[in-house]
């Protein structure tokens, strides 16, 4: 009974990894809106949870969750006048639903494994790999995508690959995660000559994606996010390593030097010219002052959840947006996730909402330590990878709003999951070990 829950839960939560990117372009395929998919299997999972007592929901964070739960319910509170329960119900599924996935990644790690899956997710990868390189070189979408004014996704002429994604951002960041995964590996040498063969490859193709996605964001996020893990765990620096850097700048040079700098340097005249005309321009330091009025006449509690910058506070016409003439020009969001949550919940629920993301960098900063003086390799690059993306996800919220996107958070608690499951099951004492020992 217990093989089969897991295997069942196994092939909910692979579906969730796989389909949610893929959601808008298989609606559009078959004709029938699934875009909610996601959502529902979500939901199905948070059920399990609750009426399965083999799954167990005993964790190092859920103090923290339910702080940061207190905390979500007292904004709302607060701003129950002005509030909209749907707002609230839409920006709880944002934040919550996908921490489902953690539970269940546990229940699956500890009780259940199968390589199968493991290398279901590194055919599909591969599968859209392979399409993004060839969606590149013939610069011709397989998946043909509209901005919000209905012109095809293009940034003037310059092509940006995003193969069945939506949008080429979402399909960089979704990316980056696997790059660092093969960065990890080669960076510890775990794996023998063919294995090593295949990472080389599959990071030679990651690359190229990420870098026809002409994506700032990602990029960015990448290399900053790098360097600060490398720093915190204290890697070595290699030859291979040295090799496969010098090899992923040389590369990107010739394949986007030109159109790089050109988009770096619109980017910071359309900045320096939103100071002077704050109001009349969709540029994040536009967003960045409509936000501050915002924020410093609601600084403890926010103006109550789904009610600015989001998604949520667009789509439910949010009574903060018409106080503070809010413009997002036509946009969904700000596409700031600082002064979002900032401005929604406060000071006191922001702080909280972060602090559950540092208490799981902090116990797999000291997790990875202890793995590696046993060099278990599994371990190590289960911690690793959850401390690079946590780092990830705050550089990159200074330009995105990554933590509700369900693409990408589905994926990280799933690897916060499987790294507490295999912390759980594993036969090395993880307990009362200080850092770097």
């Amino acid at each position: 009974m217990k093989i089969r829950l897991c295997l069942f839960l196994s092939i909910l939560l692979l579906c969730c990894i796989v389909i949610t990117p893929l959601l808008p372009f298989i609606s559009e395929k078959i004709f029938i809106n699934v875009r909610y998919i996601d959502d529902v299997i979500l939901a199905l999972l948070f059920i399990i949870i609750l009426l399965t007592p083999t799954i167990k929901t005993n964790s190092y964070i859920n103090i923290f969750f339910l702080f940061f739960l207190a905390s979500f319910v007292a904004s709302f509170i607060a701003n129950i006048l002005n509030s909209n329960v749907y707002a609230f119900i839409a920006q709880f599924r944002n934040y919550f639903l996908p921490i489902s996935c953690f539970y269940i990644a546990i229940h699956i790690q500890e009780h259940f494994t199968s390589k199968k899956y493991t290398k279901i997710i590194f055919g599909y990868l591969f599968l859209l790999l392979v399409l993004g390189v060839i969606e590149g070189l013939t610069k011709s979408h397989l998946y043909q995508t509209y901005n919000q004014w209905g012109y095809p996704e293009f940034v003037g002429n310059i092509f940006r690959v995003h193969t069945l994604f939506t949008h080429p951002g979402d399909y960089g960041y979704y990316l980056i995660v696997f790059l660092s995964l093969f960065m990890l590996i080669i960076q510890h040498d775990f794996i023998g000559k063919q294995q090593r063969t295949l990472c080389f490859i599959m990071i030679i193709m990651l690359v190229i994606n990420i870098l026809f996605t002409i994506s700032m964001g990602p990029i960015l996020s990448l290399l900053i996010g790098y360097i600060i893990t490398m720093y915190f765990l204290r890697f070595k620096i290699r030859k291979k390593t040295i090799v496969v850097v010098s090899f992923i700048s040389l590369f990107s040079i010739m394949i986007i030097g030109n159109v790089m700098m050109d988009r770096i340097q619109t980017r910071i005249d359309v900045s320096a010219s939103s100071l002077q005309t704050q109001g009349k321009q969709a540029t994040r330091v536009d967003f960045y002052l409509q936000s501050i009025p915002v924020i410093s006449d609601n600084i403890i509690w926010g103006v109550g959840p789904g009610n600015f910058g989001g998604w949520v506070a667009t789509k439910f016409d949010s009574f903060a947006h018409k106080k503070y003439n809010i413009d997002t020009y036509g946009l969904s969001s700000i596409d700031l996730f600082y002064p979002h949550i900032i401005g929604e919940l406060g000071i006191i629920g922001s702080v909280l909402f972060f602090l559950i993301y540092v208490i799981v960098a902090h116990r797999n900063f000291k997790q990875y330590f202890i793995y590696k003086r046993y060099y278990d390799a599994k371990g190590m690059i289960l911690s690793g990878l959850t401390v690079y993306f946590v780092i990830m996800l705050f550089v990159c919220s200074f330009w995105t709003m990554l933590f509700e996107s369900n693409i990408h958070m589905i994926l990280f608690w799933s690897i916060v999951g499987l790294s507490e499951g295999y912390s759980r099951a594993s036969s090395i004492n993880l307990r009362g070990v200080q850092y770097g020992s």
